[in-house]
């Protein structure tokens, strides 16, 4: 699925209002890791950050949010074939499916001015069924997979 297809599928753009309709939001029936209870979130576009990067956003607590980054393949080192195996253990069709990456801030080391270094969640990737407007944070198996992988600048 194409980040076009992805935001446009989730309720994210430019008609997306400011506060999320039911149609924009995504339930996580068992919430997030840490937030139990955090289960409806809206994916928003990111105004002032790095090019690709959106914000999951509770719907309920807006204070509480995620910078994700849509995984779209390409030079970030994850198995087509394990993204596949979390589908079908999620019981989410492939053709419905879309994979959100959650990505974490740290201050430059390079001082002032300089642009935060940025890691992405590759062990846990959240997994979006776009048909059903559902989502998981799903542990994949391969220990492999870093929690904390560093992404390009330019991510």
């Amino acid at each position: 699925m194409e980040i076009e297809q992805v935001t446009e599928s989730m309720g994210v753009g430019s008609a997306m209002a400011a506060d999320a309709g039911e149609d924009a939001t995504i339930l996580f029936p068992q919430g997030l890791p840490g937030f139990p209870a955090a289960t409806r979130f809206a994916l928003r576009p990111l105004a002032n950050g790095p090019q690709g990067l959106l914000l999951l956003q509770s719907v309920d607590d807006p204070d509480l949010r995620f910078l994700v980054l849509p995984y779209l393949g390409g030079e970030l080192p994850l198995r087509r074939s394990d993204l596949d195996a979390a589908c079908i253990a999620l019981g989410i069709a492939a053709e419905h499916a879309a994979v959100l990456l959650v990505v974490t801030r740290q201050p430059a080391e390079a001082g002032p001015g300089a642009p935060p270094r940025l890691f992405a969640n590759l062990r846990a990737p959240v997994v979006l069924d776009t048909l059903r407007r559902t989502a998981v944070q799903h542990v994949l198996p391969s220990p492999g997979y870093a929690f904390r992988f560093p992404l390009p600048a330019a991510a």
